[in-house]
């Protein structure tokens, strides 16, 4: 369960990029954070991973208060978080196989890592192949990534994170750079790991798609949540449009209050 109370976060240079966020994320759930730039969709992704600390207000991930954790804590944290970031990160030098396979480090001690990209076991093997037919991906095993598209190189990403086994997954903006067909592969993929249990937190620009793959959907604006609820109720409303743009329409400050559907029992 992810739990956020009066979740804010202030960068240095005195940006507020999340003004008290107050949610909770059931285990499950495949939800979608959408939002103009600026809105703190990627902040808060960051937060739930451990890449950012809070300035204020509490933050609990998988039983785990955040900020508050050893690094030691905080690694065992992310063995059972998968991240998926519109950069990739793939190692351009290294095989695709052996770019799935850093899923796989966080469950081994580091003399077994290093052995495992040295001489990899045949299971191994066979976890990232399946991991890559999955996404399309089976027959570029031995090719170094840096010969891969950008597109596949996402594909690689989220192969890396079926192999690594997580029970929360986070991907920020994992299609904004690829075509649709491709968009589509991996949004699968993310909902198959939904229907398996798994917890999917995504950000999205494309609302068709949020709609189309999301069962829940958090709106932020200006680094509030404006919106909570489900995909057919959040058409219409004005999540990417800013304060003052609203009142130049209708003369009158914006109603940016939060918006809450109870979920049906």
């Amino acid at each position: 369960m992810i739990r956020a109370e009066d979740l804010t976060k202030r960068y240095a240079d005195g940006t507020l990029a999340l003004q008290g966020v107050t949610v909770v994320i059931r285990p499950g759930e495949m939800v979608g954070l959408l939002g103009p730039s600026g809105a703190g969709k990627t902040t808060f992704l960051r937060l739930l991973y451990g890449a950012l600390q809070p300035t204020a207000g509490r933050l609990e991930v998988l039983g785990n208060p955040m900020g508050q954790l050893s690094p030691a804590a905080l690694r065992r944290l992310r063995r059972r978080v998968a991240v998926i970031s519109q950069s990739h990160h793939v190692i351009p030098n290294l095989s695709v196989l052996h770019n799935v396979l850093i899923g796989r480090l966080g469950h081994l001690s580091t003399g077994r890592s290093l052995l495992a990209l040295a001489r990899t076991p045949p299971e191994e093997v066979q976890r990232a192949y399946r991991a890559l037919a999955r996404v399309g991906l089976a027959e570029e095993l031995f090719t170094r990534a840096e010969a891969l598209s950008g597109g596949q190189q996402q594909r690689v990403a989220v192969a890396r994170a079926l192999v690594q086994g997580a029970s929360l997954i986070l991907a920020d903006e994992p299609v904004a750079s690829v075509d649709v067909r491709t968009a589509e592969t991996v949004l699968e993929v993310l909902r198959e790991l939904h229907q398996q249990g798994k917890t999917v937190v995504l950000s999205l620009h494309q609302v068709d798609f949020a709609l189309a793959y999301c069962t829940r959907l958090l709106g932020l604006n200006g680094g509030r949540l404006v919106y909570d609820g489900p995909p057919k109720e959040i058409e219409g409303l004005e999540i990417y449009r800013t304060e003052e743009e609203v009142r130049d329409d209708h003369g009158r400050a914006p109603a940016f209050e939060r918006t809450v559907f109870e979920p049906r029992v």
